[in-house]
């Protein structure tokens, strides 16, 4: 009896804080998606274009600067959090931080010193070099800052991880973009660095303040981090090789106002998956722990409940988006509504991608990271090759076909994989 109270007051907190979670990731959702509408009409196509390719590579460079230390550093802190070692969570979290501040500043440092000849040579959009420059500074500090994101998740303070994440950066931006006359890419760069620098000092500040100091426990060598991050940083970059690899290539073939509409119809349908982060928000630190107890039926519930969870907040926004496609995208100006298509095909993916529910996050915080690289790897350069030749053929819609059948690809295959390595179909979830 006592058990199954206990089991009942675990599965209502999880429960509560995906509600909690869904509830932020759609505000950050909305703030997003106005944000994005500021962008466009501000800027207009061509500069929001350019700032939007500035943006994507900022990201997957920051991506490669964290090492793939992401899902390691999740998956311990959810660990240590369980069991109330707080001591550990701290040093794994500064051990980590040091880790990156290398790559981080020579990444940056490459992208600033070569951003002519990126913006020239390779995009023949000369004026993204000064765009380019700008965003190279804020990669240290947003490697830091998501770092110190994944920590407050991984220690359950999921109010804390997604208000530093997804709220206050484009929040600030946001509000610059209405507040001051911003109207180059370059300006609207400027105010997106100082975003990132002040929500990391407000991120370390909070930690400090909310996390138990404990006793400082043994530090985990840098080699073992690195054995077990590897293998998930090779699964980082393709995954974001399907998103922000489509927006790259997308900019070296067609230009920035091709881009300008994939990221905007890319964003848009972002909404519907965001219901699939908030939950892998509150359940990664549950299922790590679960995994640590050997407790694979508790795995498989969790599974289960928040494949149901996720498809009943998902289906009526992506009805929402595919029955107004043209109404939604016009709202960023007349000259986006021609590229509404676009979103629909975005949404479909999207929807496959919460129909199949946590699959990476499974195996990532169930040490199958190096499975999870492989599959990755398989249909992350097959994805990337077929973005190649249909953006090449059939430009914008081509991009957004290759884009979407590389995600149901990738999200499909590893259903098969959790299936293999831990005996949960995602999919079957009625069951």
């Amino acid at each position: 009896m006592r058990l199954s109270l206990k089991k009942s007051t675990v599965l209502q907190t999880i429960y509560t804080k995906s509600v909690i979670s869904f509830c932020l990731k759609l505000m950050s959702a909305a703030i997003l998606y106005i944000v994005t509408v500021i962008v466009t009409r501000k800027l207009g196509k061509s500069e929001s274009g350019i700032y939007f390719i500035g943006y994507s590579l900022t990201i997957i460079s920051c991506e490669i600067s964290r090492l793939g230390l992401d899902n390691v550093l999740l998956k311990r802190v959810g660990i240590h959090s369980g069991n109330q070692l707080w001591g550990g969570a701290n040093s794994l979290l500064k051990t980590t931080m040091r880790m990156v501040v290398f790559p981080s500043c020579i990444v940056g440092g490459l992208i600033w010193l070569f951003s002519f000849e990126i913006a020239a040579n390779i995009f023949s959009e000369p004026e993204l070099s000064s765009t380019l420059s700008y965003f190279s500074l804020s990669i240290p500090f947003l490697a830091a800052l998501t770092l110190l994101c994944i920590a407050f998740q991984g220690a359950s303070h999921t109010f804390s991880s997604i208000i530093l994440s997804s709220i206050m950066p484009p929040g600030i931006l946001g509000i610059a973009l209405l507040v001051l006359p911003i109207k180059t890419s370059e300006q609207t760069t400027i105010v997106y660095s100082f975003s990132i620098i002040f929500t990391f000092v407000v991120s370390y500040l909070g930690w400090i303040k909310a996390v138990p100091r404990g006793l400082e426990s043994k530090s985990i060598s840098v080699k073992t981090l690195l054995n077990e991050s590897f293998p998930l940083l090779w699964v980082a970059v393709m995954s974001q090789g399907l998103s922000i690899g489509t927006i790259i290539i997308l900019g070296i073939i067609e230009g920035a106002d091709e881009v300008s509409q994939f990221v905007t119809a890319q964003r848009v349908s972002l909404i519907i998956s965001f219901t699939l982060v908030a939950v892998n928000v509150a359940y990664a630190p549950r299922y790590a722990q679960l995994y640590s107890e050997s407790n694979l039926s508790g795995i498989k519930s969790l599974s289960y409940s928040s494949t149901k969870f996720m498809l009943l907040l998902s289906i009526p926004i992506f009805l929402v988006l595919s029955v107004f496609p043209k109404y939604v995208m016009s709202v960023f100006g007349p000259e986006f509504a021609h590229s509404s298509h676009v979103l629909v095909i975005l949404c479909f993916a999207q929807m496959v991608n919460v129909m199949t529910g946590s699959v990476g996050i499974l195996l990532a915080m169930t040490n199958h990271q190096i499975v999870l690289r492989n599959a990755v790897s398989v249909t992350g350069i097959f994805s990337l090759l077929l973005v190649c030749i249909l953006s090449y053929a059939f430009g914008l819609t081509g991009a957004a076909i290759a884009s979407s059948l590389g995600l149901a690809a990738q999200n499909l295959f590893l259903v098969i994989i959790v299936k293999r390595n831990l005996g949960i179909n995602t999919i079957t979830f009625w069951k």
